[in-house]
């Protein structure tokens, strides 16, 4: 008797559990990973081979992080644009005289974010471009 009621135990439990994975296997398909919208990555970078320049390939990636934000001040209220770091350097040049192959990755982070990590002037945000891989 408790082999029997064991087995019919067992059998419920198969029917309840063959249909629901047969369910689950079915309609899952592999899902692409999500773009980061704050980062431009390497293999993002290979496959623009064809652009001259850093200004161009975020341009045509993520023209948002080019975008001018809020004002810079009371005195000078006219929208401000993000700064650039360069290897945790600040850039005074153009992002026209960046080859965009030396690049590793580009990441832009909020005005507040770049403003708690390197000081005022951040308004706009910060483009940050790493140039080789650092930890």
């Amino acid at each position: 008797m408790v082999t029997t009621l064991r087995a019919l135990l067992v059998r419920a439990a198969l029917a309840f559990a063959l249909p629901a994975t047969e369910l689950a296997s079915q309609g899952d398909a592999p899902k692409k990973p999500k773009r980061n919208p704050e980062l431009i990555t390497r293999a993002e970078i290979e496959a623009n081979s064809d652009v001259s320049s850093v200004q161009e390939l975020i341009q045509r990636l993520r023209p948002r992080f080019l975008q001018t934000r809020g004002s810079g001040s009371i005195v000078n209220p006219a929208p401000v644009g993000p700064v650039v770091i360069v290897d945790d350097v600040r850039w005074s040049g153009s992002l026209n005289d960046l080859p965009p192959l030396t690049v590793y990755e580009i990441r832009y982070i909020k005005g507040t974010d770049a403003s708690a990590r390197y000081g005022v002037g951040f308004e706009g945000g910060a483009i940050l471009i790493k140039t080789s891989r650092k930890s």
